[in-house]
């Protein structure tokens, strides 16, 4: 499953002040910090994560000359599309040293590109790509889930690279193939778990894309993932997701529109009745409300088909939602 580029860059916000090069070269490789207290974890219950906020201090791994050709990656003179074709190139687990591995973090978390707005999208495109193929080649597995859960704990990190880096590292914690590489250690999933399940509620990103991607990779989790993992992290989201709805709100409308499209997915009951009331309200934003005429579908209960043919009968422009939800309910 590939990230969704389009969205992310259509909502792409210019950042002010001055931004830095990072360039590959002669420095030390440095991995953010390994877990501490891993071992307090208890397996029997991974999503516990109220020991996996600590983590020790990051430690040289060592200090090398990279490889020069991973240098092109980050060259802003040639175009997105031919740095996309190298990351197929460059990125072998066969040939990339654990030097070139740290680098390739390390250019994640640290690379900054000019000011120039097609610069910062190009990069984007070329990091996602680069996070896409370490994660499905299992390049830098042991660093794999701290690398990117550092990347989404940076307020300094543009919120484009914190929201890929969501994407993709739901995609480790639980692979969406059983062959496909992901995180083996508990501990580490519990990390990533962590992360994920507080950004809806981080009110600093109410302003971008990374809440509503973080409820739609939770609600693709819960797809996949144990059953006791998933009800846990949705106890949490329950009253984060209620909260939006509420007067004064700082939720921005696609983060609201997500949050009723992951709720009703994973069909969390609790959040039934502020669905049915969003879809019934003729008060409610005209997008929240179609959201939520459209959810009441994924729910599949009988008793929302009177509102469900009352809606259809009588509002031209839910008809369609309406009725694509009814059909729902009666095809269970």
């Amino acid at each position: 499953m590939k990230p969704n580029i389009v969205i992310a860059l259509a909502i792409f916000l210019v950042a002010g002040g001055t931004i830095a090069w990072w360039q590959l070269g002669d420095h030390s490789i440095q991995y953010v910090g390994e877990l501490d207290n891993a071992q307090k974890v208890d397996p029997a219950y991974p999503w516990k994560s109220e020991i996996v906020s600590s983590r020790k201090n990051a430690v040289p791994v060592s200090t090398v000359q990279t490889n020069p050709a991973l240098l092109k990656l980050t060259d802003a003179t040639l175009t997105w599309q031919s740095r996309i074709v190298l990351c197929d190139e460059l990125l072998d687990s066969e040939m990339l040293t654990e030097a070139d591995v740290g680098a390739l973090f390390a250019v994640l978390r640290e690379h900054r590109p000019s000011d120039a707005r097609n610069h910062r999208e190009s990069w984007f495109v070329v990091a996602n790509e680069i996070m896409e193929v370490m994660r499905e080649r299992g390049i830098g597995a042991d660093h794999y889930t701290t690398e990117l859960s550092a990347i989404i704990n940076d307020r300094a990190q543009h919120y484009v690279m914190r929201d890929y880096a969501v994407q993709h590292l739901s995609m480790w914690i639980y692979p969406t193939t059983e062959r496909a590489p992901g995180e083996t250690d508990l501990a580490l999933r519990a990390v990533g778990l962590k992360y994920l399940v507080d950004l809806p509620g981080d009110t600093t990103l109410s302003h971008t894309s990374i809440p509503g991607t973080a409820l739609m990779v939770i609600a693709d989790l819960t797809e996949r993932a144990p059953q006791e993992v998933t009800d846990p992290l949705w106890d949490q989201l329950t009253p984060v997701i209620q909260s939006y709805f509420e007067d004064g709100s700082a939720a921005s409308l696609p983060n609201q529109v997500s949050a009723l499209q992951a709720a009703s997915r994973s069909r969390v009951i609790e959040l039934h009745p502020m669905i049915r009331r969003l879809a019934n309200d003729s008060k409610s934003n005209p997008s929240v409300r179609l959201s939520a005429v459209a959810a009441l579908g994924n729910y599949g209960d009988t008793g929302d088909k009177n509102i469900l043919y009352q809606i259809a009968k009588t509002e031209p422009r839910l008809r369609f939602a309406a009725e694509a939800s009814l059909k729902r309910i009666n095809d269970r």
